[in-house]
């Protein structure tokens, strides 16, 4: 189980461009939010029946458990599945704007979470080689939070 506020443990190798547990990819298609990373939960269940998920050469792959991941000091993703054959963490659009009310905007180089009530920004997420990586929380200037993406 994480500890209370450690939310992640490993790094991004830019060289390779190899994707870690410490990122989430933003995922479209994604249905739920999903995580190899048993250490990435702040509380976890075993998933006693059989579930699989169907990913994107058509194999099917076994849902292990689910529970609540802190992805920054202010976004928790409840209903995390736990999936140890995926190779990264990803975050399900639809969930995250359900669970947040807001609307994502893409753009080439970055996406930007906005409040749908009050259309304030709430986060903006960087792209790398045409994928959008949640890292981890900034405090800007205004109040606002940015995460940052995998530089």
């Amino acid at each position: 189980m994480a500890q209370a506020g450690m939310c992640f443990n490993s790094k991004l190798s830019i060289a390779s461009y190899t994707v870690r547990n410490e990122l989430w990819i933003l995922d479209s298609r994604a249905t739920d939010h999903m995580t190899p990373n048993l250490k990435a939960f702040e509380n976890y269940k075993p998933i006693t029946c059989s579930r699989n998920i169907r990913v994107a050469n058509g194999q099917a792959i076994p849902i292990l458990g689910q529970g609540n991941v802190c992805l920054n000091h202010s976004l928790p993703a409840q209903h995390v599945l736990y999936v140890p054959s995926l190779s990264t963490n990803l975050l399900s659009v639809h969930k995250l704007t359900q669970s947040l009310k807001c609307r994502v905007i893409f753009s080439p180089n970055d996406c930007a979470l906005q409040d749908l009530a009050t259309r304030k920004m709430i986060g903006v997420v960087e792209a790398l080689n045409g994928l959008y990586y949640l890292q981890r929380s900034i405090k800007s200037p205004t109040g606002d939070l940015t995460w940052g993406g995998p530089n």
